[in-house]
């Protein structure tokens, strides 16, 4: 009886914060678009619309997006994706319903491993502000950031299920494969989820306060080899491109100054961004320079009071070891507002530490106010063009935040708009090739075939295997008549990008203009072999 009732006492928080923060992304799933990377991953990736691959994405990276060199090995996402899919179609509102559910799971089980380390009432409040952290709604409206929100459920999973193991329950072996086999998942939704060796030592060490760290060493030993065999796996089968983007000490120096940005994001969420402005960074900036002595100075206070406050040394710990693998891991984005999801929880682990002290007249507005900036997020994300409005105000030397919005705007029709962001994002960044692109292509479409050629030349002189800069060049020839011309260029275009239906018939219409029927019929047969939609666009006699 006594067991039921300490097992019902951990289930309610739990609960709670489940529900509560489902309430608060309630209207998440009125969003009308898909953002940002959910275009190559979702909406042009044929794999996730079969239920048939789902073996083979545990087998290949080559099936993440519509670019098979740009795939990751992450096959549970793919289920996650194909099983959406399968329920309920390409609809972005079904798709955020599930990140909602994930992200309110993940909440509950923090809520429901925090009560294991700190009192009932503070491991309630602990996993209601992660669930409601507006920091936090990245990962839940940016639909690509399911692996993120899908592996820290699992890690916590993970933690939690050793941590109760560790206290005494008689289920031990039990929890113990549960622990092990949440850990391998969390493995199969994203690469990063294998610092769960280093936090079950965390959380083993902190339980066995009195000990050197060997017996830690031996509880997370099963969890170190499973890390190991992952690893070797990872590199045999290249399950990842790990393509060096940019020189280790710049990745470190300017992810020193990002772990910093997460922590005052944590503090003060007052301008969350998709895209915040934020640069690469040598070791010697005096930004980067005073991240490291704002580090330095915080990990030593917390390690010299280990013993009176373990709780925030612990916290501590546990945020810069979810944050460990982005310090030398070559990114892309420099930053992002999900990417410290599962850190987060070591943050609120270790302000905790303190939560006695805090009464219920600061912790139920502290809630109230986090409720509303998480609830306010979701207008934000409605539309491509209300995100990267956001992103520019927030961001306005960002020139990736002003070319994404006068893309948003050029889909939208709203030709002098999107030319104004692009122009902008050139005076930023003047080699950046894909509001060059843009420009061309508006430039066609308004008729200004001399200026939409020259600076379409300067974009393949920049990106000389850019099939979509080549494919507009083509198009401009073909536009001021000049079809032997256009048909050398598209016919590269297509060599570059042989699986684009829509390059293949241009090729075919360059082709007819210049007197060559047999050779356009083949091409345009392609395009529609290719896409049937374009059907429409031309008749192709048999």
């Amino acid at each position: 009886m006594r067991r039921l009732k300490t097992w019902e006492s951990r289930a309610l928080p739990a609960l709670i914060v489940f529900l509560v923060v489902c309430l608060a992304y309630v209207q998440a799933p009125q969003t009308q678009e898909f953002h940002y990377d959910d275009g190559h991953s979702l909406v042009r990736n044929p794999h996730i619309r079969n239920l048939e691959n789902l073996p083979d994405f545990f087998k290949t990276r080559s099936m993440f997006g519509e670019n098979p060199e740009d795939g990751m090995y992450r096959p549970l996402v793919l289920v996650a994706h194909s099983l959406n899919f399968a329920v309920t179609g390409l609809r972005p509102g079904a798709f955020v319903a599930l990140n909602i559910v994930i992200h309110a799971t993940s909440a509950a089980v923090i809520a429901w491993a925090l009560t294991l380390l700190l009192p009932m009432r503070i491991g309630l409040v602990a996993g209601l502000l992660f669930g409601l952290h507006p920091v936090q709604s990245e990962a839940v409206h940016y639909i690509s950031a399911r692996s993120e929100s899908l592996a820290g459920l699992f890690v916590a999973l993970s933690v939690g299920a050793f941590a109760l193991w560790i206290a005494g329950d008689r289920r031990r072996q039990g929890l113990r494969i549960l622990s092990l086999g949440s850990f391998i998942l969390g493995l199969l939704a994203k690469a990063t989820a294998i610092v769960t060796p280093a936090l079950i030592f965390l959380v083993a060490w902190r339980a066995w306060p009195d000990r050197s760290g060997r017996g830690a060493l031996r509880a997370a030993f099963p969890w170190m080899v499973i890390s190991l065999v992952y690893f070797i796996f990872h590199q045999l089968v290249k399950t990842s491109p790990l393509t060096p983007l940019r020189p280790v000490v710049v990745q470190l120096a300017t992810q020193l100054k990002a772990v910093v940005h997460y922590l005052i994001s944590f503090v003060m969420p007052i301008r969350l961004s998709v895209l915040p402005q934020f640069q690469e960074s040598r070791i010697l900036e005096p930004a980067v320079l005073l991240s490291l002595i704002a580090l330095l100075s915080l990990g030593t206070v917390t390690w010299r009071h280990r013993q009176t406050i373990p709780g925030a040394a612990a916290g501590l710990a546990w945020f810069l070891i979810c944050l460990s693998p982005t310090l030398v891991m070559p990114l892309n984005v420099l930053i992002n507002d999900h990417r410290p999801y599962l850190a987060v929880a070591g943050l609120i682990w270790a302000a905790g530490t303190f939560a006695h002290h805090i009464t219920r007249s600061v912790t139920i507005p502290l809630l109230l106010i986090a409720f509303v900036l998480t609830w306010q997020r979701s207008d934000t994300w409605e539309t491509e063009r209300s995100l990267w409005s956001d992103a520019v105000v927030k961001g306005p030397q960002m020139a990736i935040a002003h070319y994404n919005l006068g893309f948003a705007q050029h889909i939208a029709g709203q030709s002098d708009s999107a030319t104004a962001h692009y122009r902008m994002a050139l005076h930023i960044e003047p080699d950046y090739v894909r509001p060059l692109n843009n420009l061309g292509a508006i430039m066609r479409e308004e008729g200004r075939l001399v200026d939409a050629r020259k600076i379409l030349h300067r974009a393949a002189e920049l990106e000389p295997d850019n099939a979509e800069v080549l494919n507009n060049l083509g198009l401009v020839a073909t536009a001021q008549g000049d079809a032997q011309d256009a048909v050398s260029i598209l016919l590269r275009a297509c060599d570059l990008s042989p699986s684009t239906g829509e390059i293949w018939l241009n090729l075919g219409l360059a082709q007819r203009d210049a007197g060559d029927p047999s050779a356009a019929m083949r091409s345009l047969q392609r395009a529609l072999q290719l896409d049937p939609g374009l059907r429409n666009r031309v008749a192709v006699t048999p």
